[in-house]
């Protein structure tokens, strides 16, 4: 059993994790079409490319390695506020970044 158990953390620790979620106005919920996504984290090496979303919203950064967290995702779309959300852990559900209207 602990042969079984030692394989199974390792496997899961090799298990790549995703940053996801989707964009929204802060309004109505409804998604942000054309933000541009991107994550950053304080460790060496670590880089991912930017992201623009689509008619959903929707964006997916994948992390291989747990050891590269805390990550910032930065959201930026004109005529928005700028949104800047760090996460320390991964989580299994999508995350929401709703973004507020500049004012004018």
């Amino acid at each position: 059993m602990t042969g079984r158990l030692a394989l199974l953390l390792a496997w899961t620790a090799c298990v790549p994790s995703y940053i996801r979620g989707r964009v929204t106005d802060c309004r109505d919920s409804s998604p942000l079409e054309g933000t541009d996504v991107q994550l950053t984290a304080q460790a060496a090496g670590a880089q991912w490319p930017a992201q623009r979303t689509e008619g959903d919203g929707a964006y997916s950064f994948k992390v291989d390695d747990k050891g590269l967290m805390p990550v910032t995702l930065t959201a930026v779309k004109s005529g928005y506020q700028a949104v800047q959300k760090t996460y320390d852990s991964f989580s299994s559900s999508p995350q929401e970044v709703c973004m507020r209207p500049t004012k004018r």
